[in-house]
């Protein structure tokens, strides 16, 4: 009877897991630089991953929350989220004071629990010159990490030659390898 109770137990706080779970969703931003200010992204337009901040809104339109992109956990991808949403309507309202938007500032989207979170794409045009070189460069890598991924790749390539050219002698060799033995002086005693 107790293990029965025990499964039971464990089978309700599994459901109310799985319940909860579900219950709440995600939205999330993209802000990429829209050169051709057309408000389409484009293949040459970036996401950028730094100077944009934005707003989340409540359907009564209250702010609710506000994070920076570079503190998202996927800005290397240009996405900034806000999660453990209540399903509804919500409004993204983008911050920045280096870049200005070439579509809508603000826009609106529902949070449907279990399915996949809507994304805000808003294109923006850098304010400033230091901005613009930045918005260019957000999806180059940096010339450090470029340098080391070619000497690692180096690296690499060094040891697997290494390996097969050992690999290739140890099986053309005609006789086994064993070491050679070593002669000892024996000390005479006088």
């Amino acid at each position: 009877m107790g293990c029965l109770r025990m499964l039971a137990l464990v089978g309700l706080l599994f459901c109310s897991a799985v319940l909860y779970g579900q219950d709440v969703g995600q939205i999330c931003l993209l802000a990429y630089a829209d050169w051709d200010e057309n408000g389409a992204r484009d293949r040459d337009e970036p996401a950028l991953n730094q100077g944009i901040g934005a707003d989340l809104l409540n359907a009564q339109g209250i702010t609710i929350a506000s994070r920076l992109l570079v503190d998202s956990p996927f800005a290397t991808n240009g996405l900034l989220c806000f999660d453990e949403l209540a399903a509804g309507d919500y409004r993204l309202r983008l911050t920045s004071a280096a870049y200005a938007a070439t579509t809508n500032i603000s826009e609106s989207a529902t949070v449907v629990v279990g399915e996949p979170p809507p994304r805000i794409d808003i294109g923006v045009l850098p304010l400033f010159e230091d901005s613009r070189a930045q918005a260019h460069s957000a999806d180059q890598p940096d010339g450090a990490r470029v340098s080391l991924l070619l000497a690692a790749g180096a690296l690499a390539t060094a040891l697997l030659l290494a390996v097969a050219t050992f690999a290739l002698l140890a099986t053309n060799s005609t006789r086994p390898f064993r070491p050679r033995p070593t002669m000892r002086r024996v000390r005479r005693s006088e």
